[in-house]
């Protein structure tokens, strides 16, 4: 590809992560992460899902929850989708019982306004309470 001189963008890598964690092969999803900000590429909503999905796929809670916490660190606003993948796993493990109440509170009230946001869409009525 890149030797015909297309570069991939977001979406191609996205693509390409996405497969590999369909295939349970998350270091090399990792490594086009890690590949596509080494040339310039921002990871967006959907590329982190994709990982913290597969994280909490293998059990590995912590590592997803780091990636929910970069997300929000970076600005990135999480979907319906991001909190979906959170927020049902969770609720059926011992895990959502051993997180930290600070994460607990990121989590949930991210997610609520993400479904305000959709419901009513703000943008719309804030003007008319402020």
């Amino acid at each position: 590809m890149m030797q015909k001189g297309v570069f991939p963008n977001e979406i191609t890598y996205n693509a390409l992560i996405n497969g590999l964690c369909k295939l349970r092969r998350l270091e090399e999803a990792y490594n086009l992460f890690y590949e596509m900000q080494s040339k310039g590429l921002s990871p967006n909503k959907y590329t982190y899902t994709l990982l913290i999905n597969e994280n909490r796929n293998l059990g590995n809670w912590n590592e997803a929850l780091r990636l929910y916490c970069q997300m929000l660190e970076k600005d990135i606003q999480p979907d319906a989708c991001t909190h979906h993948v959170l927020l049902s796993s969770l609720m059926r493990t011992a895990m959502f019982m051993q997180l930290s109440i600070s994460r607990m509170k990121i989590l949930v009230v991210d997610c609520f306004l993400t479904v305000l946001w959709r419901i009513f869409k703000m943008a719309d009525w804030l003007p008319l309470i402020i």
